[in-house]
């Protein structure tokens, strides 16, 4: 069995894993300022401790988070609004800062959206 396949990256499992926390965390009241900050050790949990999503894949498991759009409810018919409107990854803190839109932290806080990746 060649380790190619096994080894491969699951990126989008884990910007969903990633959306999965953020939901949970701004549920929870976690979302100051519309703003969730982690450590990369937080990260590493998250990720279910793949080091590699916390390390070499961070940058393109962003630009996937990047992708989700929250909506009022599974019919709506409009875009969406943007979910994560900035992902800064201190490298010197070893901390990732993700800044949320305030629209759709309302959203997720009333339990009644629906988010999706949009491309």
């Amino acid at each position: 069995m060649p380790l190619q396949t096994i080894d491969k990256p699951n990126l989008y499992f884990a910007a969903q894993l990633l959306i999965n926390h953020l939901l949970a965390k701004i549920v929870e009241g976690h979302a100051a300022n519309n703003q969730i900050q982690y450590h990369l050790f937080e990260l590493k949990q998250v990720f279910r401790d793949n080091v590699a999503s916390t390390t070499t894949h961070l940058e393109a498991i962003a630009d996937l988070t990047q992708t989700y759009v929250v909506l009022r409810n599974e019919h709506d018919d409009n875009d969406g609004i943007s979910f994560i409107t900035a992902f800064l990854i201190n490298v010197e803190n070893n901390t990732v800062t993700i800044d949320l839109n305030p629209q759709a932290v309302e959203l997720v806080k009333s339990r009644d959206f629906h988010i999706k990746a949009v491309d």
